[in-house]
C-alpha cells in the first residue's frame, strides 16, 4: 500500500521538471558566487603584473572557484538527470517508475557517464570542463582532501575553463519557455 510520503517520492523522482527546476536554483547560487570568481581571476592577474590591481570589495576566498564549481557541477547533474528520466521512463506504464528507489544509472555525480547514457556527445574543451565539474562535485568543492593521493593533482582552471562551463551548462538546461516568476541566468 502506498503511503502518502512513498507517493510524494515516486512523484517526484518520476517527474523529471523536478530535477530541472533544482538545476536552475544550483545555477542561480552558481550565479551569485560568479563575480566572486571573476574577482579572483583580475587579482591573480593583478598580483603577476599583467593587469592593473583593482579595487576588491572584500576579501575573495580561495575556495570561491571550487563552490562555484561544485554549483555549477550540481546543476549540470540536475539537468542531465532530467534527460536521463526522461529517457528511462518513455513507453514506463504511467510514465512513473515502479519501485521506491532512484535507478541505479541516476545515482552518479559523473556528468560524463550522464551524457553517454543520454547520447549526448561532448567535444575536447567540454571534455576538460566535465572534467572540472565532477572533480568538484565529488571532491574539490565539499572537502580539503579527495579520498586518496591519487585524485590530488595539480590542476588549473582558467578564464576559458570558466567560459567553457557557462556555455556547457547552457547546453544542459532545457529549451523551455520562460515562466512568469522563472527567469534564465545567462550568467554574463
Amino acid at each position: 500500500m502506498a503511503t502518502p510520503s512513498s507517493e510524494h517520492f515516486t512523484t517526484k523522482l518520476s517527474d523529471h521538471r523536478y530535477w530541472i527546476e533544482k538545476g536552475f536554483d544550483l545555477h542561480q547560487g552558481a550565479c551569485a558566487v560568479q563575480e566572486l570568481v571573476i574577482q579572483s581571476f583580475h587579482a591573480a592577474r593583478a598580483d603577476v603584473g599583467l593587469e592593473p590591481p583593482i579595487a576588491s570589495k572584500g576579501e575573495i576566498r580561495p575556495g570561491i572557484t571550487e563552490v562555484y564549481l561544485l554549483l555549477m557541477g550540481y546543476a549540470a547533474e540536475c539537468f542531465l538527470k532530467a534527460r536521463l528520466i526522461r529517457k528511462l521512463l518513455r513507453g514506463s506504464k504511467g510514465h512513473r517508475f515502479a519501485s521506491l528507489s532512484i535507478p541505479k544509472k541516476v545515482k552518479t555525480h559523473s556528468i560524463k557517464q550522464l551524457c553517454l547514457d543520454i547520447e549526448l556527445s561532448l567535444n575536447s574543451r567540454e571534455a576538460r570542463v566535465v572534467s572540472l565539474l565532477e572533480e568538484a562535485v565529488v571532491w574539490g568543492g565539499r572537502y580539503p582532501i579527495p579520498v586518496s593521493p591519487a585524485q590530488l593533482k595539480p590542476r588549473m582552471f582558467s578564464e576559458s575553463d570558466f567560459d567553457g562551463a557557462r556555455k556547457l551548462l547552457q547546453r544542459f538546461m532545457p529549451r523551455q519557455k520562460s515562466k512568469p516568476g522563472l527567469q534564465l541566468i545567462s550568467g554574463t
